[in-house]
């Protein structure tokens, strides 16, 4: 297990009471992580025909953002993470 690769820099967007953060990131293995600033993720979304079939969310404790853990490969993928 090991942390994804991010292409570039994050974007970040609040939409009503949503925190909503955009990755762009290359994932190497199955169980590669992201850790995101989010503590209480709603949704993840991947592009679509990307090559992941599942992930999971694990919130770090309040204040600490979550790890969100990636099934499949890809690289390229836009990731959007959507929580308070």
């Amino acid at each position: 297990m090991a942390a994804v690769t991010q292409n570039s820099s994050p974007k970040f967007n609040v939409n009503g009471s949503f925190r909503e953060q955009y990755y762009n990131i290359h994932v190497v293995t199955t169980g590669d992580t992201l850790t995101v600033g989010i503590d209480d993720v709603a949704a993840v979304s991947v592009s679509p025909n990307s090559g992941i079939t599942e992930v999971s969310v694990a919130s770090n404790g309040s204040g600490l953002g979550s790890t969100i853990t990636f099934t499949g490969t890809g690289n390229n993928l836009l990731v959007a993470v959507t929580g308070h």
